[in-house]
Order: C-alpha cells, then sequence, then structure tokens
C-alpha cells in the first residue's frame, strides 16, 4: 500500500517527538517478510507493482526487493562508470515508477526505470556556481524536475575560531532551497532548524584538511518534504505544526499539537493533512 501524504507527515512527526512522548505502539503481523536481510537499510522506495528498491548503507549497494518471489536482486554494482555508484544514499521517486539514486561520491544521480534497472546518469541537472564538476545532490525533486536543497548560512568568524581553537560553529537554522534544473538560482522558501552539532577542524599548514561532525544521539530537528506538485511541508519540532508552502506560492500553517514528557497528544492531527490551495494565509 503506498504512504499517503498524512501517513508521511505522521511518521515524520512521530520521529520528531521526544522520546518521553511516545506511548508503545503495538504493530499488526507483517504483511510480508522476506528472508534476506540487510545490515543497514538507508532509504527505500515502493514501486506500484508492489516491489520495493532498497539502500544498504553498510553493503554501499542498492536492491530490488520481491516480496511475491522472496527475492532481493542487487541492482547496478560499486565503480564509477555507466550503471554503476559508489556512495548510494537517498532513492527519489520520479513519474512512472522510474527512481533517482543520489551517489555522494560520483556527484551525480543514477536513474533506474520502471523495471528497476539502470536507464542512465544526471550528471549535470543543477550545476554548481563555481563550475566545479558534478551536479549539486538534492533531496527531493517534484514533477517539473526542480530540486529542493539544504542551503548553508556562512559564518565569517569560522575561519578564525577553526585556527584557534579547531571549533566550527554551525548555524540552528539553514534555508530550504528550490532550484530550477539546469540553472544556480536559488529560490528560498523559507529555513529549517538543524540539530545540534559540533563540528572539529584538522589543519595542516593552516588550511582545513578534514572535518569531524558530531550529532548527539536522538536529537531533535524540523523535517520536511517536498510533493510533485512543488509544494512543501516543513515539520517544526519546536512545537509540532506543519508549515506549508503551497504550489501557487501561498503559505499556511497548522495548529501545534500539544505535548508533554509521557504523553503526546493526537488530536491535532487532523490539521496536518495538506491544505487546499488558496487556503488561509498566514504571516
Amino acid at each position: 500500500m503506498s504512504i499517503s501524504r498524512f501517513a508521511l507527515l505522521l511518521a515524520v512527526v512521530a520521529a520528531l517527538a521526544p522520546l518521553g512522548a511516545q506511548a508503545p505502539r503495538v504493530l499488526d503481523k507483517a504483511q510480508a517478510e522476506i528472508a534476506e536481510p540487510f545490515t543497514n537499510v538507508g532509504s527505500i522506495r515502493e514501486l506500484s507493482d508492489g516491489r520495493v528498491i532498497v539502500i544498504d548503507n553498510g553493503d554501499r549497494a542498492v536492491y530490488a526487493v520481491d516480496f511475491k518471489a522472496g527475492t532481493s536482486t542487487q541492482i547496478g554494482r560499486p565503480g564509477d562508470g555507466p550503471n554503476e555508484y559508489r556512495t548510494p544514499s537517498l532513492l527519489l521517486p520520479a513519474a512512472a515508477d522510474t527512481t533517482l539514486v543520489v551517489d555522494m561520491t560520483n556527484r551525480r544521480l543514477l536513474v533506474l526505470g520502471p523495471d528497476a534497472q539502470p536507464a542512465g546518469l544526471i550528471s549535470d541537472a543543477w550545476p554548481f556556481a563555481n563550475g566545479g564538476p558534478g551536479t549539486r545532490l538534492p533531496r527531493g525533486v517534484d514533477g517539473r524536475g526542480r530540486g529542493y536543497f539544504l542551503g548553508t548560512t556562512t559564518n565569517p568568524a569560522n575561519s578564525a575560531n577553526a585556527a584557534r581553537s579547531g571549533q566550527i560553529t554551525q548555524p540552528d537554522s539553514v534555508p530550504l532551497l528550490r532550484v530550477a534544473r539546469g540553472t544556480t538560482a536559488d529560490e528560498t522558501l523559507g529555513y529549517v532548524h538543524l540539530a545540534q552539532r559540533r563540528v572539529t577542524a584538522t589543519q595542516q599548514n593552516g588550511k582545513i584538511t578534514s572535518m569531524n561532525v558530531m550529532i548527539p544521539p536522538f536529537s531533535s530537528q524540523d523535517g520536511w518534504q517536498p510533493f510533485p506538485d512543488g509544494a512543501i511541508a516543513i515539520v517544526r519540532v519546536g512545537d509540532y505544526h506543519v508549515d506549508w508552502v503551497l504550489p501557487d506560492g501561498g503559505r499556511t500553517s497548522g495548529k501545534p499539537i500539544a505535548s508533554s514528557p509521557g504523553a503526546t497528544g493526537v488530536s491535532g492531527f487532523s490539521d496536518m493533512a495538506r491544505p487546499r490551495t488558496g487556503a488561509r494565509t498566514t504571516t
């Protein structure tokens, strides 16, 4: 069964809620199982025929899982050539069961056709502003081919801090960007709150040679999800409400969901359902 927008947002908010606020939940018996184990599932995408594409972070591989047949078949292979990937990290749904596999190391996307087989590469869809090789790697893609990214906030004191103490200050929020295919122009849709993190830089001859990012376990941050028509849902961790950027540019917000340690209010989940275009606008 496909995941609806409501169910997706429900899952995001549940993941963002403090551990103490989550009540035990008993799951029904699985509708289907497969014996083939995975080391570390990083991303999944269900196809219309019930097959599931899976990225295994541990194996650094992509698999097509067929629950009806009870099989798990590797797609492509590691490498830098056609139909290959080095570090698959995210599966992005495209039209007609086409899937884009984000390959961080090769700075490109592997295209999987509706048959879950490699069908091409995307290496220049969202070029870097500095003209560097490869493409910027989106966290989402809409039906018009626009990519969605988290931007960065430059802190002029970072270089000085790194030189003095090896510590780099990270912003508590970054811009959420939309970029048309083939351009470098960013459209800022809003800002997303990040989890607390500690960044340590290693230097050699006055230049930063490596960086180490440490994020405390179970830290909370905003979640966000683009949809095929260009709508964006941003789930705010501060008071558990959803901000919507609608396809026509309108903006609206749902009501906060009351919560307290040991209990989670669920009555407000109905307010998370996507509003219609032209719904009330907030400022």
